[in-house]
């Protein structure tokens, strides 16, 4: 059963800090250095690539680039989450989905209906077509194949392990050193999901006007989910999952996918809003059932012992070798009580052997 207020494996005070350098650094990078990169490409490169392969290609370096940070930093890739998942918080997680990309966008498009309907009032229907941009364009025009990498896979492993990964075990794992409280372990769940999503959606505010907002306010609710799913589960795959698939709808929303299916409301198909509401259930019953199995960072991850009441990995040869000296030392301390019971017995046969030899003795005399 999912906890509440899961138990945080505490990292050592450098691993933190080279996890929270890695993920300053991943975030500058992908924030500032992708645009630096780009900026100072020579002209005829520029020309020669497009936009959605610009995007594909800044994705790949961006995870390659943050992945070498915490491994180099950090010492390690497990703070990312990336332990397997038991296939049961694997299929919750993705029947979560569809409510999840309904209520973020209704959230998305409610905030933003007044400058929607003023720009549309100011501007006409071309206003919004207009602010989207290259983005738009490129969602709405470029080839499927293209748009499943560039659009829905890679920003979804990227994006994941930037801030559900770094940023959110970083927040998490220097609030878990508040103390071990409720409220403080309360404050270690619920800070890092707000602080990640907000940093998420404030990464996606790159088109202006209505439109932009609905982006942020969308993928700021997004992000709330998938931190939750995340921490809740323990792992990364679970939010990587779900947020592929929110991509994969949204994707198909725009470029038509659900036409002839019925009605929409605040953007969101009839169907899907359907679809969110029996899958909802069902993954949620998933997550929640007595027995569910804990995965990730507080279980291990094929549902044994959780790592939470295990060794620390760099503390285990030491603690190996202590335990396999307690074991030598109660061996040989059995071994020396064996041997004392054996001089005991030893002993008590000789007194009574010594006894019947002195009572057969003075029967002769008799």
């Amino acid at each position: 059963m999912l906890t509440l207020v899961p138990v945080v494996t505490a990292l050592s005070p450098p691993r933190l800090a080279g996890l929270a350098a890695a993920t300053a650094g991943w975030l500058l990078f992908a924030t500032k250095g992708v645009d630096a990169l780009a900026r100072h490409a020579p002209i005829s490169l520029q020309r020669a690539v497009s936009f959605t392969t610009f995007r594909a290609l800044s994705q790949l370096l961006t995870i390659a680039v943050g992945l070498g940070l915490v491994r180099l930093l950090a010492g390690s890739l497990s703070p990312l989450g990336l332990s397997r998942p038991t296939p049961r918080r694997l299929a919750g997680a993705a029947l979560l989905q569809p409510l999840t990309t309904t209520l973020a966008t209704w959230i998305g498009v409610g905030l933003a209906m007044p400058v929607l309907m003023e720009e549309l009032a100011l501007r006409g229907l071309g206003a919004s077509q207009r602010n989207a941009g290259a983005l738009g364009r490129e969602l709405g025009q470029s080839s499927i194949a293209w748009l499943v990498l560039s659009a829905v896979v890679l920003p979804a492993i990227s994006e994941e392990l930037m801030f559900r990964g770094g940023l959110l075990e970083t927040v998490r794992q220097a609030l878990a050193r508040l103390g071990d409280g409720r409220g403080a372990r309360l404050a270690a769940w619920l800070v890092p999901i707000v602080a990640s999503a907000v940093a998420f959606g404030l990464s996606h505010a790159d088109v202006p006007g209505g439109v932009g907002l609905v982006r942020v306010a969308s993928t700021t609710a997004l992000g709330l989910a998938l931190g939750g799913i995340r921490v809740g589960t323990g792992v990364i795959w679970c939010s990587m999952t779900v947020h592929m698939l929110h991509n994969a709808t949204s994707l198909a929303m725009l470029r038509g996918g659900f036409r002839g299916l019925g009605g929409a409301t605040l953007g969101v198909p009839d169907v899907v809003v359907g679809a969110g509401l029996v899958a909802g259930a069902i993954g949620a019953w998933l997550l929640l059932r007595r027995g569910a199995a804990p995965s990730g960072a507080d279980a291990a991850p094929d549902g044994g012992e959780s790592p939470s009441l295990r060794l620390r990995a760099e503390d285990a040869p030491a603690a190996g070798r202590g335990a396999h000296q307690a074991r030598l030392g109660r061996r040989a301390h059995g071994a020396a009580r064996g041997e004392d019971d054996l001089e005991a017995v030893e002993h008590h046969g000789a007194q009574r052997h010594r006894l019947a030899e002195a009572i057969e003795v003075a029967a002769q005399k008799r």
